[in-house]
């Protein structure tokens, strides 16, 4: 009990301390950035930075990517605020085709104060990322809380509705693995179609992509493997993107299968000089339950959102969700609607904290043949992920993810709260 206190309590400020830096940019003057009072020191330091400046730029000249990404975060690690060295370092991963990395931190310079040139610039190379031609890849490694390890159940009793009767009924949950093991990521291939450009239209681009995420523990019955794929055609504007394609995925539990869906999707992006993206994504899916198939059924889902990055080194995002699921049998359909605040900034020495709260709310159609009540819940959730930017190891750096979530309901059963936590490397070039 004293334990679970004190988590939380340290989960409080973590995410206290990340909101305040996320908002306002503070950090501790001094030896937080190795700033000094004293002219020869800080003449010492900057004549560093610029020699690692100059190495970052004749390295990405030299077409070695990898070296420029390693001077360029160094010198961002101690001062997080040179816009400069972020233009190149987004540079950088541009040329190496590290598209994601690329279309971050460009988006993030967009909020610096810069030339519009400049801006206009970054616009035209977010829109070359949408006409990439080749194959990229993510891959995220490393350790991870059991399957439901760290949730509390309000209570294992529910009482069930026999002929109008109350009988309690006790739900006997497995004992779940304490830690296990995880590894996902992505293959994506891009190749321009046609080019309409001159005709005053949009570019099309034809997109392929696989996914697949496995978390593995010593008791392989709870072992999980989802895993699916994608294609997309994409339509591209100056400012304007939209992808229209059909997807598909399998996900494992053990030996069985437990659930299909397939559908598809349509997702569209515009971006602002200023530094702002309106985000927009509309879905169908068919849901095969192998497990419960009373639960098999049709899964409608829109989300809308705007990002916002601040201060040329920090980015904020907000998406509203809606869904509606029709469930082969009524009592299994639902409506739900969602929203998520996302916050990501650098710290200095190559912290870079992402902060994210959510909250929910689901409400079922019906109530259960065996139950009271209809079964309305509502969940509030926080993740906070910091990854260490300027420590490599071959091409992956460290990162660490601690969360936590409370899922109240109407049936107590399915009330709980939960923490989490994940640590590993992400590959970063």
């Amino acid at each position: 009990m004293v334990i679970e206190l004190v988590w939380h309590a340290v989960l409080r400020v973590l995410i206290l301390g990340t909101v305040l830096f996320s908002l306002t940019g503070y950090w501790p003057a001094g030896a937080a950035r190795g700033q000094t009072a004293e002219p020869v020191a800080a003449s010492a330091e900057a004549l560093l930075i610029e020699q690692r400046f100059r190495e970052g730029m004749a390295a990405l000249e030299a077409g070695d990517t990898e070296t420029a990404i390693r001077r360029f975060t160094s010198i961002l690690a101690g001062d997080p605020r040179l816009h400069r060295v972020r233009l190149e370092l987004a540079r950088a991963f541009f040329v190496a085709e590290d598209w994601a990395d690329a279309r971050r931190e460009f988006f993030a310079v967009l909020s610096a104060d810069v030339p519009r040139t400049v801006k206009d610039n970054i616009i035209v190379f977010l829109r070359l990322i949408d006409l990439r031609r080749g194959w990229s890849w993510t891959l995220d490694a490393g350790v991870r809380g059991g399957p439901e390890s760290g949730r509390n159940y309000k209570s294992d009793t529910v009482m069930l509705n026999f002929f109008g009767q109350k009988l309690p009924f006790e739900i006997e949950r497995p004992d779940t693995p304490d830690y296990g093991g995880f590894i996902n990521g992505g293959l994506e291939y891009r190749r321009p179609l046609l080019e309409l450009e001159s005709l005053g239209g949009p570019s099309l681009s034809g997109i392929a992509r696989v996914d697949g995420e496995a978390n593995v523990y010593d008791d392989s019955d709870f072992n999980e493997l989802i895993y699916g794929g994608s294609l997309a055609a994409q339509f591209s504007w100056p400012r304007t993107s939209l992808s229209l394609g059909p997807d598909i995925a399998w996900r494992r539990i053990g030996d069985e299968e437990r659930e299909r869906r397939w559908g598809v999707s349509t997702s569209v992006e515009h971006r602002l000089p200023e530094g702002l993206a309106l985000l927009g994504r509309l879905g169908w899916q068919r849901v095969d339950d192998n497990l419960a198939p009373i639960r098999d059924g049709d899964l409608f889902s829109g989300r809308f959102g705007i990002s916002r990055s601040l201060g040329g080194r920090s980015s904020i995002t907000a998406i509203v969700g809606v869904g509606y699921f029709e469930a082969r049998v009524p009592t299994e359909s639902y409506r739900s609607g969602s929203l998520q605040l996302r916050g990501r900034t650098e710290l200095g020495f190559g912290l870079a904290p992402t902060l994210t709260l959510t909250a929910s709310r689901t409400q079922y159609r019906e109530q259960g043949a065996l139950f009271f009540n209809r079964r309305n819940d509502r969940q509030f959730g926080a993740n906070l992920e910091v990854e260490k930017r300027d420590l490599f190891i071959g091409p992956f750096s460290p990162f660490v993810s601690v969360g936590y979530i409370r899922n109240k309901s109407n049936i107590e059963i399915y009330d709980y709260d939960e923490t989490l936590y994940r640590f590993g490397l992400r590959k970063i070039f």
